[in-house]
């Protein structure tokens, strides 16, 4: 295993930020912004640091296609890190590295896997060129990944895959909708965007099944019992996004701006919140963003509390810390402007940050390190791929004025 310091400088906004550059793990020290290119984007998955395949990695790829067979001769390498501190980075040893082929569509795709050890366990994590994503239970002991519009069981000891769908249930037939499809502009998803409980039990997917059936349009939310196998319909809706899971085999999921609170086993549905953009989820706290306002529920108590701010507009993707202590999501100070900017919020206090980018760069990604560092990626505006990440310290970022509802 090998230990690379790095160290913190003060840029002029002063932040306290670690570098990190495609080349290594590079000391600097300005007194203002001093950017050194890097190959992608970093993420952090239970503590374990990685780069996502960035723009510069696809034309690498792209430029070392061999004109004779049409195919690349040159892959990214995926490397994976773990911090000591805030100063020090271990890169992690690859356990194992697996592929999974599928030959459904008439064609061999094959994807990539690496094993990473993670202290008391085994973590799976994609490669970031020819990687597929997967979503896990709380004890990644249950992988689960979509592929051509299905879903499949990835065992984390054996690295098989199984396809967990029947292909003929609840009066529908997927080969007889596939046909249907094939003279129309109709396109058929058996099942998309799976969100699995935090125990294993349960996969929640969403399909448009009926509405192929009935030339209607719309989705629903359908349910997979991994134990008894069974496959059932539990939301009728439009558009769908998953938030997650609660203990008590609740799922949250915002449909046509609204916040649902389903239970999986008793049926019993409750909306908690309307009018949203997004929702997060971090067991017993959700998370809503709305214009102007970023709204706290309790979903044990029901208690709500709102933090609203005039220039709090069009909210993107937010992430919430591991331990549910802080979010942070970018959105637009201007509506008129592309600027953006990401609020960090510490949600007992409510107590609400602000995150710019320097002039001349715009935020192309983040990710949280741990409770107190945010992993922050920019992108120099007229160009390409280059892109620095840097780890922020939150502590030194200053709060912002609550406004009067």
């Amino acid at each position: 295993m090998r230990n690379t310091k790095i160290f913190k400088f003060s840029a002029f906004i002063f932040l306290s930020l670690i570098l990190i550059s495609s080349v290594g793990l590079v000391a600097a020290f300005s007194t203002s912004w001093n950017f050194i290119k890097m190959s992608g984007v970093i993420k952090a998955t239970d503590g374990i640091i990685y780069e996502s395949l960035s723009q510069s990695d696809q034309q690498d790829v792209i430029n070392s296609i061999e004109s004779i067979s049409g195919k690349p001769n040159y892959e990214p390498k995926s490397e994976f890190y773990q911090a000591i501190d805030h100063q020090t980075l271990n890169k992690l040893e690859i356990k194992n590295s697996f592929e999974v082929a599928f030959d459904s569509t008439g064609k061999k795709d094959v994807f990539k896997f690496h094993v990473i050890n993670n202290g008391d366990k085994n973590i799976i994590i994609p490669d970031k060129y020819r990687g597929l994503e997967l979503v896990h239970d709380r004890e990644y002991s249950k992988y689960i990944l979509e592929y051509n519009n299905d879903l499949y069981s990835l065992d984390p000891l054996s690295y098989q895959v199984q396809k967990i769908l029947y292909d003929n249930v609840g009066g529908y037939d997927k080969q007889a909708l596939n046909d249907k499809i094939n003279s129309s502009d109709e396109y058929l998803s058996w099942a998309s965007m799976p969100s699995i409980d935090l125990t294993g039990k349960y996969v929640a997917f969403v399909t448009n099944r009926k509405s192929v059936a009935t030339s209607t349009e719309g989705t629903e939310v359908w349910l997979k019992n991994l134990d008894s196998g069974v496959e059932r319909p539990i939301f009728n809706s439009g558009v769908v996004a998953f938030t997650g899971w609660d203990s008590k085999y609740n799922l949250y999921f915002v449909a046509n701006s609204n916040l649902y609170q389903l239970n999986v086993e008793s049926g019993e549905q409750k909306i908690l919140d309307n009018d949203i953009f997004y929702s997060y989820f971090v067991e017993p706290t959700l998370i809503t963003t709305k214009d102007h306002s970023i709204n706290i529920i309790n979903v044990d108590t029901l208690e709500s509390h709102e933090f609203y701010n005039s220039h709090f507009h069009i909210f993107s993707l937010g992430k919430v810390s591991d331990d549910g202590t802080r979010f942070a999501v970018e959105h637009s100070p201007d509506p008129e402007k592309p600027e953006t900017e990401i609020l960090v919020m510490e949600i007992d206090s409510m107590i609400c940050k602000i995150l710019s980018p320097p002039q001349g760069y715009f935020f192309a990604g983040m990710s949280w390190f741990d409770s107190k560092t945010l992993i922050v990626t920019l992108h120099k505006l007229g160009t390409v791929d280059e892109q620095e990440s840097y780890f922020v310290d939150i502590g030194v970022l200053e709060a912002t004025a609550k406004d009067e509802n």
